[in-house]
């Protein structure tokens, strides 16, 4: 397998800003072009494929134009924050892909077998955002009233050939995806000596319009719902905090969640979303206890969060054994839910001028998916996630003449399939070092060295990277001047190996990165 990666970027920005003792003004236009251009090919050879091989040809081009507003405007005693934003965006792709021996999206494919497949999209989206908003205070409570309107049109045309024949309906997208979400909401503040309270009540209208051009099909979404949050700290025995938060949220859907003609997402997957409009709902709440000492300067806290999401949706996914897949989205009632745990302590050693940290997370999920198996029968499949966490973190400063910063941490994943009652275990771990010596004046040595390793099963992968700089900073001029030595080892292959549980496979990837290299930079500050 190689892949070559081509990116190349332009940005233009103008801004305008007015200060004035009861008012202010800033408006911000930028433009941003992308032109990404993926070369690409993979050679499988096993013994249930045989030789399979894949080279591809990706073209991406993207355009943006938007414009960012925010005023505050004078009413009587009060001022209205003013909000607006427009943004234009166009998107382009071109996949190319000649196959040798591979055949597993034929059935996808009308039961025909295609040695090249072409496939053009085109993407165009608008979004407008305007908001309004005032404060109301008295006493030790505020209120925050808001008005917005956000508005976004979307448009998308899509097209499949093989063999340079154009296929049919089936493969091609010509359809519309608009919102329309008008809101009000209002904001309750709190200050206390020991309590603090936010309250946010938004009332929001959801409009959502899909148009299929191609086979005449329109579905809508009309919804007004109430989508409350709090947020809370009490404070107590001078050096504890407590706090809460929670939120009640809804989605109906956003520009790609329905598409009726079959989509290209690679080389090797095909989808299709032809299905009714998503409608979920989520809730959320969590706590933290929290203590710092400024006397001792020691620190910890601890938190816990719980979600719940219900879904009129799931995947519907086909595998196959070079690694190719087609999923499309049906519908089906399901919830998952997830919850989180950690712990953080640290202390400031005056003494050592030394900072000191630790933190461990534990987190439990789950998820539900269909797996099509060889007889095309759907099976409901329930995957549930642990992964647990463990940071280190130290700063020293001791030295006049050297700093040290220290970064590790590890990472344990474990994914229990529980339809085929299997499990995968997966395991990694970062550390960073930089150390700062100042042998003089206005001059830095910097010296880096990062290591990242990613382990599944017997697989070990570890990549170590060093580095050293020295910077001269003309402090007369605010000009730094800084010369680098980059990956002094001369590692020219990146490599991680990850485990992807929707297609119950494990993937091992070697990206070729730039061999060892000195770069020189000026840096100017403007003061």
């Amino acid at each position: 397998t190689s892949n070559m990666f081509y990116s190349n970027a332009a940005k233009g920005e103008v801004i305008f800003t007015k200060n004035a003792k009861k008012g202010f003004f800033k408006n911000v236009t930028t433009w941003n072009g992308f032109w990404n251009d993926n070369r690409g090919n993979v050679a499988i050879n096993s013994s249930e494929t045989g030789l399979v091989a894949l080279n591809e040809s990706l073209d991406s081009p993207t355009g943006s134009i938007k414009n960012s507003l925010s005023t505050i405007i004078p009413w009587g005693e009060k001022m209205v924050n003013v909000q607006s934003y427009i943004r234009y965006q166009t998107d382009k792709q071109n996949l190319t892909t000649d196959y040798q021996n591979f055949y597993d999206l034929d059935q996808k494919l009308g039961n025909t077998h295609y040695e090249k497949l072409h496939q053009d999209i085109s993407l165009k989206s608008l979004s407008v955002n305007h908001s309004a908003s005032v404060g109301f205070a008295k006493k030790r409570w505020t209120l925050n009233p808001e008005i917005g309107l956000n508005l976004d049109f979307n448009k998308m045309n899509s097209a499949l050939s093989g063999d340079n024949r154009l296929l049919g309906t089936d493969y091609q997208n010509d359809m519309d995806w608009n919102e329309i979400n008008p809101y009000t909401q209002l904001g309750i503040n709190y200050k206390g000596d020991a309590l603090n309270l936010n309250i946010q009540m938004p009332l929001n209208f959801y409009g959502m319009d899909y148009k299929d051009h191609l086979r005449n099909v329109s579905r809508e979404i009309s919804k007004t719902v109430l989508e409350p949050s709090f947020w809370g700290t009490y404070s107590f025995a001078s050096f504890f905090k407590v706090s809460g938060f929670g939120n009640w949220r809804y989605n109906f859907g956003d520009f790609g969640s329905l598409y009726a003609g079959n989509i290209l997402m690679s080389p090797r997957t095909i989808n299709l979303r032809n299905s009714p409009l998503p409608e979920n709902r989520t809730g959320m709440v969590g706590s933290r206890l929290e203590y710092r000492n400024p006397l001792n300067n020691l620190f910890f806290n601890i938190r816990y969060s719980y979600a719940d999401n219900k879904k009129n949706l799931i995947s519907r996914s086909t595998l196959f054994a070079s690694g190719a897949s087609s999923s499309e989205i049906i519908e089906f009632d399901n919830t998952t839910n997830s919850q989180n745990e950690s712990v953080e302590v640290g202390k400031y050693f005056p003494k050592f001028k030394t900072n000191l940290s630790a933190s461990y997370s534990n987190g439990d999920s789950n998820f539900f998916s269909m797996l099509v198996d060889d007889a095309q029968q759907s099976n409901l499949v329930e995957t549930k996630t642990n992964n647990q966490g463990f940071n280190l973190k130290f700063n020293n400063t001791y030295f006049s003449w050297l700093s040290v910063d220290y970064n590790f941490s590890k990472n344990w994943y474990r994914n229990k399939n529980l339809f085929s009652n299997s499990e995968v275990k997966t395991s990694g771990w970062t550390h960073k070092l930089a150390a700062y010596v100042y042998p003089l004046d206005n001059h830095t040595i910097g010296f880096f060295w990062d290591d990242l390793n990613s382990k599944s099963g017997d697989t070990n992968l570890n990549n170590s990277f060093f580095d050293v700089s020295y910077q001269y900073t003309w402090a007369k001029r605010n000009i730094d001047f800084e010369i680098k030595w980059l990956n002094i080892a001369n590692k020219k292959v990146y490599e991680d190996i990850v485990y992807n549980a929707n297609y119950l496979s494990t993937s091992r990837s070697s990206i070729d990165i730039r061999p060892s290299q000195v770069m020189f930079t000026v840096k100017f500050n403007f003061k």
